[in-house]
């Protein structure tokens, strides 16, 4: 009864439903429309918002989906990430350390620097990547920079974020570009010189 009204006069009339591993309903529909039942409200999951924000920072249509289509992924399986587009390649936060300095996870991480975040995606790999704690940086051009790394949040002091290490870690991440923090409950936020843009 919640659905039909919402999805019986859209062009086609064709759409999914479905409940997703967190007892929420979801519904998508032939034009793009992504609809949630959650906490006993429906919400309108428009994911141009994300993508016409990465292409203002300079990544390509194709990109911006796929970056897109993975955070989305990562929110609805609740799984956290931070990642960074930096401004510049040549300029990322130092790490103050890796999440894993075993010969192992150095050797996986070296296995991942330059691959393509599209490589990664079709291969499904990139959600372990990202899932595996730490900061990952992605190159403009769509290319793994740095993955695993813990950096220095002192930075994001100054800007006083509230929340846990994902959000100091996202502010601090920052100052080099865009940072996309997706929290273990869901929301998905951007940050860009220390300051929240969104939170969806």
């Amino acid at each position: 009864m919640h659905v039909l009204p919402l999805v019986s006069k859209r062009p086609g009339r064709v759409w999914a439903g479905f409940v997703g591993n967190n007892d929420d309903v979801k519904v998508v529909t032939a034009g793009g429309v992504h609809l949630r039942w959650d906490g006993n409200y429906w919400h309108l999951r428009d994911t141009s918002v994300l993508e016409s924000i990465l292409e203002e920072h300079g990544c390509s249509h194709g990109l911006s989906q796929q970056i897109s289509m993975v955070c989305y992924a990562l929110s609805d399986l609740r799984r956290g990430t931070v990642l960074l587009i930096p401004d510049d390649a040549g300029k990322m936060p130092k790490p103050v350390g890796a999440i894993d300095n075993s010969d192992l996870g150095e050797a996986l991480k070296s296995a991942f620097i330059n691959q393509s975040f599209t490589d990664l995606t079709s291969s499904n790999s990139i959600v372990g990547i990202l899932t595996s704690d730490g900061l990952t940086t992605i190159a403009k051009d769509g290319h793994i920079l740095a993955c695993g790394e813990i950096v220095d949040i002192s930075g994001a002091a100054r800007s006083k974020p509230t929340g846990g290490g994902r959000t100091h870690a996202a502010v601090a991440a920052s100052a080099y570009g865009l940072a996309i923090k997706v929290s273990e409950d869901g929301p998905i936020s951007l940050f860009k010189h220390g300051d929240q843009l969104i939170r969806m």
